[in-house]
């Protein structure tokens, strides 16, 4: 009955600064006419409320008695009156109620029981701000509106005053501070937040104290849009390094398997993508969360290297004329009648003194003065404060204006404004995008429209589709420079792209060019050359990064570093080309399919063949096959030769020669590795790593000179700066003594990394406390490793029971000095047979540890290896 009608009334009672006791006169008419428009379910409700919660129940059953009387001594009066006089007569009925205001929070009187006695808990600013009201509307006549009642059929209203709104003049006073809850149902939330903020810039009341929130990331930066991965989370290139941020206080659709979700999902992704990606934009940081998983168990991924995830706003900037805005600005006469009293007071105590001392008069003319300036310096800030409020949304810069992006993905319906609790972080122009959600459910747009858009994309991507793919490589052939849009990247010569006018989504592999495969499950957690590039390190520092350059063998030699050169330059063009083609519009030219349903063909961006750029940078070498149906094969030759001649990255690589000492190619090499080894590790048949028995003394003595250091876990020389991928240092293990390791993996949110004991042949998780930096005393070039990695030659381990099979292996050959006879050596694992040592030197024909464990059914024999005891493996088998 009362719900969205404004009424007039008077208010009875004012209980604190937000909630009043106020009485509604209505006539019968008035209140017939009021039945007949009502049409909700709700709104009886509420009139039942009303009735049930007038001030005070007794005093209400009261009144609601004495009304009765009045109207049946009334019909008992005029029952012998005319028909006319019945007509003319009206009813009048009085509502009395309490409601709340809506949109604010003030300080109240709260009742506390403590030992059975009740008593009344006054805040802070509780009495003020009651007497502010006070002065302000009791018994006035206004006209209010009831807006919300909640589930314990608390009303929520909004107070109309000819003399302004009592609610923002609370907020500007510093008296209150905005209810996120029933900010929704005020008009104007806008005015709320400046009227708010006007109060913490002046420090009024309750905000004497404020101070801002220190951080410690950057709040404000401008970089370049890599992908959008959603509608509501972004990748930007953050100090050459990608970082994932989130777009804050809003939310859109994930890929579903509901049609119309999902098709917002792309809507939202489209949207975005065609107007920030590749472009620089400003990032302002909001706020910051943990990452938290949700039902379905997903964690999100963080934007720092502190596990935190980034909640931005994001500017784009639009080259536009700077147009003269204008701003509406709420006007409280109650402000403009308190100034002019000021003004009378100041003028009065001027009359006052006329008469007086002179000396009083300088005085006052000082203290005068002082005033004047106090006020002009306010008048200057609230007017510093103004121009801030009013370029909340769109900042401009002479022709230059930063739009919004949040905002133009909440007008168009696309996103909807989270929920955020009273106490949580959220937007600066959070009650903006409330204004706008509501405009686009008004408008009925993007997500609130009726009929959306059902977008269905045909995917003949992957091996599953690679008979459909190919199918379609006669259509794709007749087009030349085909209009496509780079959706994902594989490596820097292999992508997914959609192609708009056939709605297709395929594979493609640039033709003529070969870069090294990259594993994209594990480059997070892969270093990339940039980062080592500081030239500020000490000589101490440059020799030991020579160590880290280089791959270990567990044989004390050191392997060739042209593998994890190639595999840095192959990362440094993924992301080369994740910046210049990430969702990017590209034309194609499709040559072939292969027979994984790849098509294969020429990409240009921007009219220019992406490919011979790759080649001209020396991040790939020429495939020559294809190139001969081209005419452009000279061009890619060039672009080679050029990066060669310049010997860009890799071929800057220098690939070292063999030398005898370090790599064994012939027999007669590997012969003179026969000897007595001992056994440190055993983990399957290919992974075993031995020692030789005549350097186990110089081992001992090496450990004991690395833990003999004095001050070693305590000494700020010995920790390292940052802990990196392929660094040598000293790791503590189980036995808290410390060894020689290399570092594997690095995982910086658990400070934790995989090292490998290179001495040793193990592995381990450690902590980034017990790692160590690595004198130069014992660096590789002093002291070689002395470990070996080697496999027994000629077998194989079955998959099943195999860690049981394992520990069999292990009781054979761990802890044990064993005579080795070395055969071969494929991909720095040399391949040998173990025999025990002792019957090896007695006896002749003596049974191999290989034979046994195959006679034994642990393993069995690889076919297609070319060892030289494969017809005694055989007959063992047999």
């Amino acid at each position: 009955m009362f719900q969205n009608k404004r009424m007039k009334c008077v208010i009875d009672h004012i209980r604190d600064g937000s909630n009043f006791r106020v009485s509604v006169e209505l006539d019968q008419n008035g209140k017939k006419k009021m039945n007949q428009d009502d049409k909700n379910n709700t709104s009886n409700e509420i009139e039942n409320t009303l009735t049930n919660n007038s001030g005070s129940n007794n005093n209400k059953k009261k009144k609601n008695e004495t009304s009765r009387k009045k109207k049946n001594s009334n019909n008992n009066s005029n029952e012998n009156l005319t028909d006319k006089t019945v007509v003319n007569s009206k009813y009048l009925t009085v509502y009395y109620f309490s409601f709340t205001l809506c949109g604010i929070i003030v300080d109240m009187f709260k009742k506390e029981v403590i030992n059975n006695v009740e008593t009344v808990k006054e805040e802070i600013y509780a009495s003020e701000t009651k007497k502010f009201v006070e002065t302000r509307l009791l018994n006035r006549d206004i006209e209010f509106e009831i807006k919300h009642m909640d589930n314990n059929n608390n009303l929520y209203g909004n107070i109309y005053y000819k003399l302004g709104n009592i609610c923002i003049s609370l907020l500007k006073n510093g008296y209150a501070y905005i209810n996120d809850y029933t900010i929704n149902y005020v008009e104007n939330p806008l005015d709320y937040k400046k009227a708010l903020k006007e109060a913490i810039h002046l420090r009024k009341k309750r905000w004497i104290n404020y101070s801002e929130k220190k951080v410690d990331y950057e709040k404000e930066y401008h970089t370049t849009v890599i992908e959008v991965v959603f509608g509501d989370v972004i990748i930007v290139d953050y100090e050459n390094e990608e970082r994932r941020l989130y777009l804050a206080s809003i939310k859109c659709e994930k890929h579903s398997s509901d049609l119309r979700n999902n098709s917002l999902c792309i809507a939202a992704k489209n949207f975005l993508k065609n107007q920030i990606v590749g472009q620089k934009v400003k990032i302002v940081t909001e706020y910051i969360r943990t990452p938290q998983t949700n039902s379905d168990g997903y964690i999100p991924q963080c934007s720092d290297d502190k596990g935190r995830m980034h909640f931005v706003s994001v500017y784009k900037l639009e080259k536009k004329k700077n147009e003269n805005a204008v701003h509406e600005v709420v006007i409280n006469k109650w402000e403009e009648n308190e100034g002019k009293k000021k003004k009378n007071k100041k003028g009065t105590k001027k009359n006052d003194t006329t008469g007086a001392d002179p000396n009083a008069n300088v005085n006052t003319n000082t203290n005068a003065n002082a005033n004047a300036t106090n006020n002009v310096e306010s008048k200057q800030i609230k007017k510093k404060v103004e121009e801030n409020l009013n370029n909340e949304h769109v900042e401009e810069n002479g022709t230059e204006k930063y739009i919004n992006m949040n905002e133009q993905l909440v007008e168009k319906g696309l996103a909807k404004v989270m929920k955020h609790r009273q106490d949580d972080d959220k937007a600066e122009n959070y009650y903006h995008l409330q204004e706008l959600e509501k405009e686009a459910e008004e408008k009925k747009v993007g997500r609130f429209s009726p009929n959306v858009d059902i977008i269905k994309i045909n995917n003949i991507s992957g091996n599953e589709n690679a008979q459909r793919a190919r199918s379609f490589e006669n259509v794709l052939n007749k087009f030349n420079n085909l209009n496509a849009t780079v959706d994902f990247i594989y490596s820097a010569n292999k992508y997914k792209l959609y192609i708009p006018s056939q709605n297709l989504l395929i594979n493609f592999i640039l033709l003529g060019i070969n870069i090294q495969k990259i594993n994209l499950k594990e480059l997070s957690s892969i270093e990339l050359k940039h980062k080592q590039n500081h030239n500020h390190l000490n000589a101490k520092n440059h020799s030991l990064k020579n160590d880290q350059q280089t791959m270990l063998t567990e044989g004390g030699k050191v392997n060739k570093k042209e593998k994890l050169e190639y595999k840095e330059i192959a990362l440094q063009a993924y992301m080369y080309t994740r910046k210049m083609l990430m969702q990017r519009n590209v034309q194609i030219s499709i040559m072939t399919c292969d027979k994984g349903g790849n098509f294969i063909g020429i990409l240009k961006i921007k009219n220019k063949d992406y490919a011979i750029h790759l080649l001209s940078l020396g991040y790939g070498t020429i495939n020559e096959l294809g190139l001969n149906n081209t005419s452009e094969r000279n061009s890619y030759v060039k672009a080679a030769e050029e990066a060669k001649k310049k010997k860009k990255n890799i071929w800057a690589i220098e690939k070292s020669e063999e030398d005898n000492n370090n790599t064994l190619n012939n027999e007669t090499d590997l012969l003179t590795y026969d000897n007595i080894y001992y056994c440190s590790y055993v983990s399957d048949v290919d992974n075993i790593c031995v020692q030789l028995k005549s350097k186990q003394e110089e081992l001992k003595k090496l450990q004991d000179e690395i833990n003999k250091i004095p001050n070693l876990e305590s000494s700020s020389n010995y920790i390292l700066s940052e802990i990196n991928k392929n660094t040598l240092v000293v790791a503590k293990y189980i036995d808290n003594c410390y060894y020689r390791a290399l570092i594997l993996q690095v995982n910086k949110h658990k400070k934790k990394a995989v090292v490998k004991y290179i001495d040793f042949g193990n592995e381990d998780e450690v902590d980034f406390v017990d790692i160590k930096k690595l004198s130069d005393q014992f660096s590789l070039k002093t002291y070689p490793g002395f470990g070996i990695k080697v496999a027994l030659s000629g077998l194989k381990m079955p998959l099943e029971n195999k860690n049981d099979l394992i520990i069999y292996i292990q009781k054979l050959l761990l802890d044990k000095y064993l005579y080795v006879k070395f055969e071969k050596k494929i991909t720095n694992v040399y391949h040998v047979v173990f025999y025990d040592y002792e019957q090896f030197t007695s006896h002749k024909n003596v049974r191999s540890v290989n034979e046994e464990i195959v006679f034994n059914g642990i393993c069995y024999v690889d076919n297609l290896s070319d060892t030289k005891i494969f017809e005694k493996l055989k007959k063992e088998e047999v």
